[in-house]
């Protein structure tokens, strides 16, 4: 049989004979990289530096791209840098659609805070209400219908905690899962004023409700032999002062300085709230951190005063922590402005 002549095929200066009938492996390397090529080989969007990302060199004939929208065919080697709506070496195989009808306006968003009985509100709004989003789609039927009683005309449109605090105000949880949380007493310096057998307290709010599975302080300068601290957790009596005791959590070492102490614990912290985290000096004293002054301070109105202080200390005798913390003006007892710095890890 004999093979079938065809003729020479110019590509990029070489001239390919053989694309008939192949004799050979390599002629039917060459067949196929003269078919593929002829069909045209996508090279991704049109880059004007004339370097495709596809990492086989500039664009040459039958490669095609894609540049506004429409997609071309090179006809030949096209210009560098020049975009293939301007350059004849460029062919359009599928043309840019045109774009289509406006759709309809929506419906505006305002913010119109807290909920207010009987205020006629109207599609689009939404307002705040026992700390969740509602969103009025209109149809109201009761103008005194609380947004969360099922009147037809409010939507939940993004619902927060559930915890409340003491006065009656719905709060958002912000705590996150195996983190610690801290007295508010943050400052950088060291506890003082704590003698043996007494405790300083200092508030740490909770946003909702949770577990605490690790309590913990640092110590900065340790203690004589058999020193030890007693840490525990006081829930709030209402009026900002230390309670009922929710949880003893036993003794941490405090003899070796610049050393951080940790307890496992399992306390649950039932509301949210005020709690009142506790250090008690043992056997002999040391230094924990703590803060230099009122940071974030609490108002002594036990005292009948307006001073501001970090938290409390009260003698608390020998042995565990009693159930209930000391009332004011127990002897033994006041504000401090530097209490220790307690910490406790919330499971979530």
């Amino acid at each position: 049989m004999s093979r079938k002549a065809v003729s020479p095929i110019d590509m990029g200066g070489q001239r390919i004979l053989n694309v008939g009938s192949p004799q050979s492996d390599s002629d039917l390397v060459t067949r196929a990289y003269v078919i593929s090529t002829s069909v045209g080989r996508y090279r991704g969007g049109w880059r004007s530096d004339n370097t495709p990302t596809d990492g086989l060199g500039g664009y040459i004939a039958y490669d095609i791209t894609t540049y506004n929208g429409t997609t071309y065919r090179a006809n030949s080697t096209p210009t560098a840098g020049l975009a293939p709506s301007n350059d004849t070496h460029w062919d359009v195989l599928a043309a840019a659609g045109i774009n289509g009808a406006n759709g309809t306006n929506g419906v505006s968003f305002t913010f119109q805070g807290d909920w207010v009985s009987g205020t006629p509100y109207t599609i689009g709004q939404w307002v705040n209400y026992s700390g969740s989003l509602y969103y009025c789609n209109g149809n109201i039927s009761n103008l005194s219908a609380l947004p969360n009683s099922g009147d037809p005309g409010w939507e939940l449109g993004m619902e927060g905690n559930t915890s409340t605090l003491a006065a009656g105000k719905a709060i958002t949880s912000t705590m996150r899962a195996s983190g610690y949380l801290f007295g508010q007493a943050n400052g950088a310096g060291n506890a003082s004023g704590i003698s043996v057998n007494s405790a300083s307290a200092s508030p740490c709010f909770v946003s909702k409700a949770t577990t605490v599975d690790r309590i913990a302080l640092y110590i900065t300068t340790g203690g004589s032999a058999g020193a030890v601290i007693r840490l525990g957790i006081y829930a709030d009596n209402g009026s900002m002062w230390p309670g009922a005791l929710v949880v003893d959590a036993g003794t941490v070492p405090s003899t070796a300085s610049a050393s951080s102490q940790e307890l496992t614990i399992s306390a649950a912290l039932s509301t949210a709230g005020v709690y009142w985290l506790v250090a008690k000096q043992e056997v002999a004293t040391c230094t924990p951190r703590g803060c230099t002054g009122p940071v974030s301070a609490v108002v002594a109105t036990a005292a009948g005063t307006s001073d501001l202080v970090a938290g409390y200390y009260a003698a608390l005798g020998s042995g565990g922590l009693p159930s209930s913390w000391p009332t004011w003006g127990t002897a033994g007892s006041g504000a401090l402005n530097n209490p220790a710095r307690v910490g406790i890890r919330v499971t979530g």
